[in-house]
């Protein structure tokens, strides 16, 4: 099975004609396929919107939280200073 027919058998479709881009990397605002093409993202997800994708700031920050702790709880239960930090 190749990676189309893959996609559509295991994913939920979010319309009925999805554009079955296989996306090497992102950067910014484009997504880069693996057969070299680069496209525009406007179906960027909710901080890719905004942020653009592999901001150098946020993956510093993704970076730095991964190496302290990446999920304890849910929220409501235990003090995680990157949710309350207003520093930020």
């Amino acid at each position: 099975m190749n990676q189309q027919q893959d996609f559509l058998k295991y994913q939920a479709p979010t319309s009925p004609y999805p554009r079955l881009l296989e996306v090497e990397r992102a950067e910014g605002s484009y997504i880069y396929t693996t057969d070299g093409k680069k496209y525009l993202d406007f179906v960027a997800g909710v901080s890719a919107c905004t942020l653009g994708h592999c901001h150098p700031a946020v993956v510093k920050a993704i970076q730095e939280q991964c190496a302290t702790y990446m999920h304890v709880m849910v929220y409501g239960e235990y003090i995680q200073k990157p949710a309350v930090d207003s520093r930020g």
